[in-house]
C-alpha cells in the first residue's frame, strides 16, 4: 500500500551487476519512500506471479534491471513512461532524479 519503488533484478543479469552498488547506495541513503528489491531469478512461484506482474505493468516479459514506481497504491498504465523504467542507464537516471527531487510524481 502507499507509494513505493520496486527494483526488479536478477543475479544472472550482467547489467544488474554493473549497477548493483549504485542501487544499494540509493536504497541506503534515500528515505522518501520504501524501495523493495525483487530478484526475478529466485521467484519460486514464477509462472503465476510472473503473469500477474507483466499483465499489471503492461509488458510481455520480466525485464531486468527495471524499476516500477507505485504512487498511492496505483500503477498508471496510461502513463507508463512515468512509472516503469527499464535498462541500467534509465534506472540510474530515475534514481538520480528521485534523489535530487526532480522526479515529478514525487514532487
Amino acid at each position: 500500500e502507499g507509494t513505493y519503488l520496486v527494483y526488479v533484478y536478477s543475479d544472472t543479469c550482467v547489467n544488474c551487476q554493473a549497477i548493483k552498488q549504485r542501487v544499494y547506495d540509493f536504497a541506503n541513503e534515500y528515505t522518501g519512500h520504501t524501495i523493495y528489491f525483487f530478484n526475478a531469478a529466485l521467484a519460486t512461484d514464477a509462472q503465476t506471479q510472473q503473469q500477474a506482474y507483466i499483465a499489471k505493468i503492461g509488458q510481455t516479459q520480466v525485464q531486468t534491471p527495471s524499476l516500477v514506481v507505485v504512487v498511492d497504491n496505483d500503477f498508471d498504465l496510461t502513463m507508463l513512461s512515468n512509472y516503469y523504467f527499464m535498462g541500467a542507464a534509465t534506472v540510474l537516471n530515475v534514481l538520480d532524479d528521485i534523489q535530487n527531487g526532480a522526479y515529478v510524481p514525487f514532487q
